[in-house]
């Protein structure tokens, strides 16, 4: 779990907007996860801190800082700090001195590898999702509606007693998809069909997946629609 250790807004004209900055406020009490590629801060609404490993801003003694993204928090272009000597210990920074920089650290969270060979397991967003709105999660994916993952971002497990799945999605493809997803209700998509309610139900239950470490993600079946590299 993150706790938040030290926390500072900016200051005049640097500081951050309250809007993205009481989203970074529900870090505390999130959940952290590190593969061998990316860094990801998730917070308890499930909005989320990533950063690419292999964007690397400076690297001394003390850290390294990997440039970040705060996909749908919003703001400014994000430095995530990772302190070398502090095991567990983490700082989010804006690249300007004077605005904003939470420090926080984790206390346990597993490290996960994206590596199937192995048995340390890979932490995903998971939702069960019944006959119907299994497809029209495919057609909205099929025809573009949603946005549409990469062959290795969403998995199954179906064969349920109810019909139903266990759709399994990659951490920074489930908040791609969420955004996509409030996107096409915004516009209106959901209101143009006769099926509406069952768009909206559709909408409620992926917003509702929970994050889970799958022990064995070579067992699940790749999911039939994605896109391109």
């Amino acid at each position: 779990m993150i706790k938040i250790i030290e926390k500072h807004q900016g200051k005049m004209m640097w500081r951050l907007t309250d809007e993205p900055w009481q989203k970074l406020m529900e870090l505390d009490g999130g959940v952290f996860s590190e593969t061998e590629t990316s860094i990801d801060f998730s917070t308890t609404s499930k909005n989320s801190i990533t950063a690419d490993k292999k964007n690397v801003y400076e690297n001394t003694n003390e850290k390294i800082t990997y440039w970040g993204s705060m996909n749908s928090i919003g703001g400014p272009q994000i430095l995530v700090d990772k302190i070398k000597n502090e095991q567990g210990h983490y700082v989010l920074r804006s690249f300007y001195p004077d605005s904003f920089i939470i420090v926080l650290s984790h206390d346990g969270d597993k490290k996960v590898s994206q590596n199937n060979d192995t048995n340390i397991g890979l932490s995903m967003f998971q939702c069960k999702l019944n006959g119907q709105q299994l497809a029209l999660l495919y057609i909205s994916l099929s025809k573009g509606l949603f946005s549409k993952p990469l062959k290795s971002k969403i998995f199954s497990k179906c064969g349920l007693p109810d019909g139903s799945c266990i759709i399994y999605f990659e951490m920074n493809y489930y908040h791609e998809l969420v955004s996509s997803i409030e996107t096409a209700q915004r516009n209106g998509k959901f209101d143009e069909s006769n099926a509406s309610n069952d768009w909206y139900n559709l909408m409620h239950t992926i917003n509702g997946a929970t994050k889970t470490l799958v022990d064995k993600p070579d067992e699940l079946e790749t999911y039939p629609v994605w896109g391109e590299e």
